[in-house]
């Protein structure tokens, strides 16, 4: 399913520009999102949040965000 939501929001990301916000997860969860994404030239991620209500965003790095546009 996270994979399903990552790919999902990474095509969104894509088509719009706009950093997509994953469902809130689990830090190990997480982390595995950030990981996952670390070498993608396109992406790049953060969380934000707090406690259980943290989640992952991803957004296309800002050297291909001007391109999208």
């Amino acid at each position: 399913k996270v994979k399903n939501n990552v790919a999902h929001a990474m095509d969104l990301a894509r088509k719009t520009g706009k950093p997509q916000k994953l469902e809130p997860m689990p830090a190990r969860m997480r982390r595995s999102v950030h990981i996952s994404l670390k070498e993608n030239p396109e992406f790049e991620t953060h969380s934000e949040g707090a406690g259980d209500m943290r989640s992952v965003v991803i957004q296309l790095r800002p050297s291909l965000e001007t391109k999208s546009k």
